[in-house]
């Protein structure tokens, strides 16, 4: 039950941000695909970045001091963002075509 709401309150904010920052140009039903992708990976990151995170953080300050604490953080921005850009590149590809035949 909590990881359905957890999924919808990702995807509702998905769609309603889309929406928005598009200036309200394309329908939220053409922009639900990209949401539910986008909340989906979120979700799963998010659970990773629980998970992995903490033990990284902790084995790289142990072995390198704060540089290793700073640079194993940096590293799961890079993986946090890409998610981001893959979310969008799926989204992009889910999203039903407009009837004159343009994505």
């Amino acid at each position: 039950l909590v990881v359905l709401v957890q999924l919808a309150v990702l995807v509702g904010g998905w769609a309603l941000a889309s929406h928005l920052m598009l200036g309200r140009r394309v329908s939220l039903r053409r922009l639900l695909p990209g949401a539910v992708a986008s909340g989906a990976v979120q979700l799963l990151v998010g659970w990773g970045t629980a998970l992995w995170l903490p033990g990284l953080v902790a084995r790289n300050a142990d072995n390198y001091g704060v540089i290793g604490a700073a640079l194993a953080l940096v590293s799961w921005l890079i993986v946090v963002s890409a998610s981001i850009v893959a979310s969008a590149v799926l989204g992009r590809v889910l999203a039903p075509e407009q009837e004159d035949g343009r994505a």
